[in-house]
């Protein structure tokens, strides 16, 4: 009877060890695929870090074109006001022509009838 409870105690033994063998094994295969989720997870981090640098950059792009698009249409807005205010100028001096000239003309057909 030792012997049968001896045996049926290793059989036990032997049971509870590959109990613990395939618990070990399911462990093992959780952190393995536990290792792979985080190292999809970090590998997702650091596309979404690459597109987060990649938007500020084009951000920080649009900034700059702006920037030079309100600076250039600052600088061609003084060039036209300096162009209407030369025309102006040139018009002012045209007009003060023509009178110098029509006056004249209105003297000398003057002395011509006189």
């Amino acid at each position: 009877q030792g012997v049968a409870d001896a045996r049926a105690r290793v059989s036990e033994l032997e049971a509870a060890v590959a109990e613990g063998a395939r618990q070990i094994e399911e462990r093992e295969a959780t952190l393995f695929e536990a290792e792979e989720d985080a190292k999809l997870m970090e590998m997702a981090l650091q596309t979404s870090h690459r597109r987060e640098e990649d938007v500020r950059e084009q951000i920080e792009k649009f900034e700059l074109e702006v920037h030079a698009i309100r600076s250039a249409s600052g600088q061609a807005s003084a060039a036209l006001y300096a162009q209407v205010e030369a025309l102006a100028q040139e018009l002012e001096h045209e007009q003060r022509a023509v009178a110098e000239r029509g006056a004249a003309w209105e003297a000398a057909r003057g002395v011509l009838q006189g």
